[in-house]
């Protein structure tokens, strides 16, 4: 498997990118994201509407490839141009979505009554 030069192999780097998808959308609705940071996911996604591409999507498999690089490196551009304030703040959040429970324990003897 291909390794970046930091050692992080290509995959690694394509599932990172694509966890930092939810990121990137808490982040686009923030409003102390300026508007001109948030063009650039836009821009991303006028590339994918746009009929014109780097490589043609009637070149198999390639031609969606660049579609979706240009796409997660428009989410990675994104992330990096936020205030890194703002970007800690929410990714420190993350837990705050997570489902919590709480479970009782009940002895043998402590069945409910029905």
């Amino acid at each position: 498997m291909a390794k970046s030069r930091d050692g992080q192999s290509n995959a690694g780097r394509l599932r990172q990118l694509m966890g930092s998808i939810p990121l990137a959308w808490r982040l686009f609705l923030d409003d102390r994201v300026s508007a001109a940071v948030k063009a650039i996911p836009l821009v991303g996604f006028v590339y994918l509407l746009w009929p014109i591409d780097l490589l043609p999507d009637l070149v198999p498999v390639l031609g969606q490839l660049d579609d979706i690089a240009v796409l997660l490196l428009a989410f990675n551009w994104f992330i990096q141009a936020c205030p890194s304030e703002v970007v800690e703040e929410i990714r420190g959040g993350d837990d705050a979505d997570a489902i919590s429970a709480r479970y009782t324990i009940i002895d043998e003897g402590e069945r409910p009554k029905s």
